[in-house]
């Protein structure tokens, strides 16, 4: 599921439907999610989709990232099964 994310995100930079900023922020906290993904912690990993789903919900607000992509992006989030 976060492989799926990252690719997203890049995808949404490529088509302008990320804000260059928010791409990097959105990495940021993939790659921290990433990293605790080899721990059994599920609250870790329940936390970490939360987050990356609080800022997808509040950049689409802002218009850093296009209501098309924001729905790629928490359809992805969903596959987490949490």
């Amino acid at each position: 599921m976060l492989n799926k994310f990252w690719f997203a995100i890049g995808q949404g930079l490529d088509a302008h439907e990320i804000r260059d900023d928010v791409g990097v922020d959105l990495r940021n906290l993939t790659r921290r999610a990433y990293q605790d993904s080899g721990s059994d912690d599920l609250r870790r990993l329940r936390r970490h989709v939360t987050d990356l789903r609080g800022k997808v919900e509040t950049r689409k607000r802002e218009g850093a990232i296009t209501p098309h992509r924001a729905a790629e992006l928490n359809l992805i989030l969903g596959q987490a099964g949490i």
